[in-house]
């Protein structure tokens, strides 16, 4: 992997390149679970953002999207310039607010301004019916960086990711019963014969939505691939930071299935049918995140979310009538959400510190 201060002096010179020069030295800005790294240059009030990445495959994927997204009207950072190898480039600066960070000033201790968070939140369900069908017309998939289609295979290494990176780690002294086994089998066999028939962007969640203008603009869809309409809106809904209740969540869905409805006519019914499942993959699949970033990368904040991950997935598995048949699991979670050494996060922390 080249060294970051390379791929920095290759970045500044490209700043150079695109602004003429004059330009104020690099500014990093905090990341989040990437490895990339993120910078803003200044040239008097003009602004611009600049990334490092050795990953090129990531960056083609992005550069690719954003272009195409952009061509179907989607509110997206406008790509200026790459370097030859593409390890890094020069976009378009959102400004420093993602939908992440505007929930809390809504929530904060004293009072709840509902009425500003489910109008941000249909602001950017407006656009996810057209990043899914829009985004999808034209999109030639053999650009997608790691997976042309959400299948079977991606859906196990998800469970297996959830066993190798949380359960392993964080709770090992519970076996991984046969029962388990065929419960996470019986999930994937199902998300696995719904329809894929639509552009997944794959981490639709709010720090990935900038907040511009007081409208929302689209980061971090690098991951998108070919999927079922469900797996987005459980993403998003369902994010540990997403900051709804189950209310709001269920106007928000509604919402969402009028704009739906003139690309893709369907009932709540037929949507619940297969909703819930594409939730408890993607919560299954934070669980795993925040162990691999926790543990193996050293970003301990991200323990933060597993206790109250936990304690959602097990009102999920009892909860919602689409997911009774899942009964191992819910035994499972109903035993962790009780175990104090996973459900406090102090305790998560000296397990980390302990492992060797």
């Amino acid at each position: 992997m080249k060294g970051a201060k390379k791929l920095l002096d290759s970045l500044v010179s490209l700043a150079m390149q695109y602004s003429g020069g004059g330009i104020s030295n690099p500014e990093l800005l905090k990341g989040d679970g990437s490895d990339r790294r993120i910078y803003r240059f200044r040239k008097g009030r003009n602004s611009w953002i600049g990334v490092t990445n050795s990953n090129v495959a990531e960056n083609q994927a992005f550069i690719f999207l954003s272009e195409h997204f952009s061509k179907c009207g989607i509110p997206v950072p406008k790509i200026y310039l790459s370097d030859s190898k593409v390890e890094c480039y020069i976009l378009e600066d959102l400004g420093d607010f993602s939908l992440a960070d505007l929930l809390p000033q809504w929530r904060s201790s004293k009072s709840i301004d509902y009425s500003a968070i489910l109008n941000a939140y249909q602001k950017v369900l407006y656009w996810l019916p057209r990043i899914q069908f829009e985004g999808h017309f034209g999109l030639d998939y053999a650009f997608c960086f790691r997976d042309q289609v959400l299948n079977y295979k991606v859906f196990i290494r998800d469970t297996e990711y959830f066993k190798r990176c949380f359960w392993s780690v964080f709770a090992g002294h519970y076996p991984v019963s046969d029962g388990i086994n065929q419960d996470l089998e019986n999930l994937v066999v199902h998300l696995e014969e719904v329809e894929r028939k639509t552009f997944v962007y794959y981490d639709f969640q709010s720090r990935n939505i900038m907040w511009k203008d007081q409208e929302p603009f689209f980061i971090d869809y690098q991951m998108g691939c070919r999927g079922a309409i469900h797996y987005d809106l459980a993403s998003l809904l369902y994010a540990s930071a997403s900051g709804l209740n189950d209310e709001l969540r269920n106007l928000l869905i509604d919402f969402y299935l009028e704009e739906l409805n003139p690309r893709l006519r369907l009932s709540r019914t037929e949507f619940f049918k297969d909703f819930y499942h594409f939730v408890l993959i993607r919560r299954l699949r934070s669980l795993g995140t925040y162990g691999f970033l926790s543990a193996k990368k050293g970003k301990l904040r991200f323990l933060e979310g597993v206790p109250k991950t936990i304690h959602e997935i097990f009102e999920l598995l009892d909860n919602r009538i689409e997911l009774k048949s899942f009964h191992y699991l819910k035994s499972l979670f109903n035993d962790w959400k009780q175990d104090e050494n996973l459900c406090r996060v102090s305790s998560l922390y000296q397990k980390i510190e302990g492992s060797p």
